[in-house]
């Protein structure tokens, strides 16, 4: 009985052994690969990048006569039979080569700082949402209409958008919510929600003007350009968009990319609310100043993309519509944030959050 218990013991240490020696490499597996999370985003984005040298849109154009001619657009370079082909151009290798290759920049400098996670997540996420509309401005530049969308426009961002989701998660693995950060985000979003039925002016070309990015910046100062983004860009950019009513079409550029870009100020949140910051600083209101600036241009270039996809506006007609009430509206947010930060500053040598009391 006895060595029957005696082997009944040891075959229970041994699969208590192996499980735990197990559950070690299966830790030393994940902490690996959350280490190196961002090389998978940057290989995405590498993959994509190939597309680089295909074709990427057949534009259909006319000649004088009437007859058909199908201009092959490539990336690089290779046939343009249109005078504003150059423009197009350079326009797609923007959108497809150097915003991706900043984000890849900023994807490597993730360890040196935490924030560099969110800004790669932001360039790849805009660089992939503007080169899903690309070849409706090539339609614009070129004088004609898309006919063709080749296997490349598509590849491109959707490797953009993964990179992004890799890079969130990466930051989100650093950054943990707690219940500090959900209960100041949860009322600053609703604040944001309430000034937004708030008007303070009807813009003649279109758009009105109201305070609903000034709890946005606050929040994104407080907590930084990663729960920023998730809580302007994506829990206030979908609340905003079901109750503006102008259907879901209009998400990604008008609310995640617009109000998402409120985000950027929190990039400039520890030169602004640094630990020892008790009131007004010149230093800071330049920061909060150029923020602000960086953050509106943003929600104008968001605005104006979705008014030329969606809507079907040229770009002179877009920009005359969004420009006045986004940076009218930014503008006031801005000043009041100016006016504001001192107490704010106060507020945060009082009650610090996790992102500026570095």
């Amino acid at each position: 009985m006895d060595e029957k218990q005696k082997v009944v013991e040891q075959t229970l240490a041994q699969n208590a052994s192996s499980e735990v020696k197990s559950e070690t490499v299966k830790s030393k597996v994940l902490a690996t690969l959350k280490k190196y999370l961002f090389l998978f985003a940057i290989g995405c984005v590498l993959l994509g990048l190939l597309s680089f040298i295909g074709n990427t849109v057949n534009i259909r154009t006319y000649d004088e006569d009437g007859s058909k001619v199908n201009n092959y657009l490539t990336l690089a370079g290779t046939l343009f039979q249109h005078e504003n082909g150059v423009a197009f151009q350079a326009i797609m290798i923007v959108f497809w080569l150097v915003m991706p290759l900043i984000g890849i920049i900023f994807a490597a400098l993730r360890n040196v700082n935490k924030n560099f996670s969110a800004a790669a997540m932001l360039v790849f996420l805009l660089s992939g949402i503007l080169t899903f509309v690309s070849k409706e401005l090539a339609g614009y530049f070129m004088g004609g209409s898309v006919h063709d969308t080749y296997f490349a426009a598509v590849w491109m961002p959707i490797m953009l958008f993964v990179a992004s989701f890799i890079m969130l998660i990466d930051g989100y693995e650093k950054d943990q919510y707690s219940v500090k950060d959900l209960a100041e985000s949860g009322m600053l979003i609703a604040m944001s929600l309430v000034l937004s039925f708030l008007k303070i002016a009807e813009m003649p070309t279109g758009g009105s003007v109201n305070l609903q990015m000034l709890p946005l910046f606050i929040l994104a100062l407080r907590r930084g350009p990663l729960k920023g983004f998730i809580g302007a860009g994506i829990v206030y950019g979908l609340i905003a968009c079901l109750t503006d009513g102008y259907g879901l079409a209009t998400l990604p550029f008008d609310y995640i990319v617009g109000f998402g870009s409120c985000a950027i100020l929190g990039f400039f949140n520890k030169l602004i609310l640094s630990k020892e910051q008790r009131g007004y600083n010149v230093n800071g209101e330049i920061f909060l100043f150029i923020g602000g600036a960086l953050a509106c241009f943003g929600r104008f270039i968001g605005g104006t993309v979705s008014s030329m996809a969606l809507y079907g506006y040229a770009f002179v007609p877009a920009v005359v519509y969004n420009a006045p009430y986004i940076f009218i509206s930014g503008g006031v947010a801005i000043v009041i944030l100016m006016a504001l930060y001192g107490p704010l500053a106060a507020l945060n040598y009082r009650h610090p959050s996790s992102e500026t009391a570095l």
